[in-house]
């Protein structure tokens, strides 16, 4: 397999939308150099863009079914891109604004929230996760790691749209109930929200 194999971008997205990986493959080699200083300036820094690229490829695999209907690829490519920076950033502007909200620890405080660890309670939040129903487990991840709708979830896994968001809320007070059980405090789950939402 080479890159001199001849495509377009159109074509590779027909095959891509029939499961085809060696399409796929080409695809990413085709555009995973051209997207790096792009998602590079978005974020402002280089360190997650090879993260940000490998989300977006992931997102067009598990939406391939949809690709026969793009009439410009190479926009629909970077359009995933700016997507997954926007969010990513948005997260990560939530999360900071939040701690900046937390107030000054003082030697009567029974919770020393202002000095929590962010990296300990995403660790936690990923324990809780690896506890759920398996329903519950599969929905959260692709709620909250794939970004995919309700819709697109009930469609994935053969349920209505209905159970999905059941499941989802379900999973949700798990976590926060994990949190709750874990010693963290209220304010504490509530900034963990942040990063659940």
């Amino acid at each position: 397999m080479t890159e001199a194999l001849p495509h377009n971008d159109k074509e590779l997205f027909q095959r891509i939308a029939s499961g085809e990986e060696q399409a796929f493959t080409l695809l990413f080699i085709a555009y995973s150099k051209l997207l790096y200083p792009f998602v590079s300036d978005l974020l402002g820094s280089t360190a997650h863009a090879e993260e940000m690229i490998q989300q977006t490829f992931l997102n067009i695999w598990l939406k391939r079914d949809k690709l026969r209907e793009v009439e410009h690829p190479r926009a629909y490519i970077y359009r995933i891109a700016a997507n997954e920076c926007y969010m990513s950033l948005r997260k990560k502007i939530l999360a900071r604004n939040y701690l900046q909200q937390l107030p000054e620890k003082t030697e009567s405080d029974e919770h020393p929230i202002a000095h929590f660890s962010l990296q300990e309670v995403q660790g936690l939040i990923g324990e809780a996760v690896t506890q759920l129903p398996q329903t519950q487990k599969q929905v959260f991840c692709l709620s909250r790691e794939q970004q995919l709708s309700v819709k697109e979830i009930a469609e994935q896994l053969d349920l209505s749209p209905q159970t999905v968001k059941n499941n989802l809320t379900k999973a949700l007070k798990q976590i926060r109930l994990h949190l709750e059980q874990s010693g963290y405090p209220i304010p504490v789950i509530i900034g963990a929200s942040v990063l659940l939402h």
